[in-house]
């Protein structure tokens, strides 16, 4: 009931700018995922995954949770364990566009994970 309540807190607190559906006329869809481990050196998402290939265009969002440990991000430089934007295990963050190239992301102190997903 509390991780409950923690969602949905989280959804009706979001900034402004973490939501990619801005200006967009049809509905998202996820064409691929991915697990990433973030650990001490920062870690991007995967070149194959956000540049499109055959099967369609490029992402255009990418929505993931954070696992086991907290992370910091940065999409105009790269983060380090004390600076970028603080997102905690158990919360989730969307990546929108021209950003989705740009997003770095690094551990505070244990390693941890991200799911993703990538939808355009």
């Amino acid at each position: 009931m509390r991780k409950l309540l923690f969602l949905v807190a989280a959804v009706f607190t979001l900034p402004a700018w973490a939501d990619c559906s801005v200006g967009q006329t049809s509905t998202p869809q996820t064409f691929d995922s991915e697990k990433i481990t973030v650990g001490a050196t920062a870690v991007g998402f995967t070149g194959s995954k956000v540049n499109g290939s055959s099967t369609g265009p490029s992402a255009q969002r990418v929505y993931c949770s954070v696992e086991t440990d907290q992370i910091r991000f940065l999409v105009q430089a790269i983060p380090t364990a004390a600076t970028g934007v603080l997102v905690a295990a158990g919360s989730y963050f969307e990546v929108c566009n021209t950003d989705i190239p740009r997003f770095f992301a690094i551990r505070v102190t244990a390693d941890a994970t991200l799911n993703c997903l990538y939808q355009r």
